[in-house]
């Protein structure tokens, strides 16, 4: 049984999106339930402490926190979740405005399940 751990992690693994600039590329449905772990990203913006903004490739990356988080540009994290593409049943909260007024246009979030900082 061990070996068969084994395997079924590494096959998940590949699965997973390490590297934020694939999520800049490509369109946001062939994304749409990835597990994504990003180690060493960068915070562009905080909305308050549920939405943050990455710095991606082309585009920022937005971030909904499963918990509200005090996160400040430029701190280096860690994101542990799932790819979320825009639609009708699947948004994530916005809170204000200004905040849905930043996020117009993006066809994808990630939404976190854990969120670590790095010194």
């Amino acid at each position: 049984t061990a070996d068969t751990s084994v395997q079924t992690s590494g096959g998940a693994s590949s699965d997973q999106i390490t590297d934020i600039n694939r999520l800049s590329s490509g369109e946001a449905s062939q994304w749409d339930g990835r597990s994504v772990k990003l180690s060493g990203v960068q915070v562009q913006q905080s909305f308050g402490g549920r939405l943050i903004a990455l710095q991606g490739g082309t585009k920022p990356v937005y971030v909904q926190l499963n918990q509200p988080q005090q996160l400040r540009a430029g701190q280096t994290i860690n994101v542990t979740g799932t790819v979320k593409a825009h639609s009708q049943t699947s948004t994530p909260v916005y809170g204000n405005q200004q905040v849905r007024h930043a996020v117009q246009g993006q066809s994808l979030y990630i939404e976190a399940q854990k969120i670590e900082t790095t010194p």
